[in-house]
């Protein structure tokens, strides 16, 4: 997959993360509205703990927090990602730029359609790094997080690969090369660095996942509370047609 291509994907995923935490972000300034709104109202005493001004005003100050706290998260993730990217893929000395010189210097010590060359190949086949790259976004889940976790069973299935590559290579006992990055030694830190950044970049992944379902539950309890706040503000003198309902409504939380 070209360079290009990728950076037009990252560029969507991008775009699309900027109109979710828009959302999310217009969501709690409506819910802030409602605070603002609720408290002018003149004898206010729902029936409920949850939906008591103080219970709500900390509801919506978890939430921000929970907003803040994903934000982090997730630059967090897409920095290790665009690290890992660049291991994997793009960087002079990627993986993805390292195979076919690879094959050349297994090819210049075994031969070409020997055992262990034909093995080499083969194995090197499997691990172009392409299919990593993109993979496009699940509509049903518009924050991208199966996204996130196939590209990452993918990066992740890639270190595993080359790692036991690399293990076969030793064990031939005729491998060596003198070409800078091509030496068993250089092999085994290129493994060791493919583990690392998708480690890495895996906890970051989860910590993201962790973030965005308690940021998930907290709205999820701020809907059921603001329906119950309606049911309440219909009771006001005037029912459907109260300022208080009304004025809810209109905030469309």
């Amino acid at each position: 997959m070209e360079v290009k291509t990728i950076f037009i994907y990252i560029l969507k995923l991008k775009i699309m993360k900027s109109k979710i935490e828009s959302s999310f972000g217009a969501r709690l300034r409506r819910a802030e509205d409602a605070l603002k709104m609720i408290s002018g109202w003149t004898h206010y005493d729902p029936p409920r703990e949850e939906e008591q001004f103080t219970a709500l005003t900390a509801l919506v100050s978890d939430i921000r927090r929970a907003n803040d706290d994903e934000a982090v998260k997730h630059t967090l993730y897409t920095t290790a990602a665009a690290t890992r990217s660049g291991v994997f893929l793009n960087n002079a000395d990627s993986l993805r730029k390292m195979l076919a010189r690879l094959r050349g210097a297994v090819e210049a010590v075994f031969e070409k359609n020997g055992t262990i060359a034909l093995q080499v190949a083969s194995a090197i086949k499997k691990l172009r790094p392409s299919a990593a790259a993109i993979l496009h976004a699940d509509p049903a889940h518009p924050e991208e997080e199966k996204t996130m976790s196939q590209s990452q069973l993918s990066f992740g299935s890639l270190a595993k690969r080359f790692s036991d590559l690399v293990s076969n290579l030793e064990q031939s006992g005729g491998y060596s090369s003198t070409t800078p990055g091509l030496t068993l030694e250089s092999l085994r830190a290129k493994a060791a660095e493919l583990n690392t950044v998708s480690d890495d970049t895996a906890q970051k992944l989860s910590a993201v996942i962790v973030s965005r379902n308690t940021r998930g539950g907290l709205y999820r309890d701020l809907a059921d509370r603001l329906n119950h706040l309606k049911a309440y503000a219909r009771t006001f003198a005037g029912g459907r047609n109260s300022i208080e309902y009304t004025s809810l409504l209109k905030l469309k939380i």
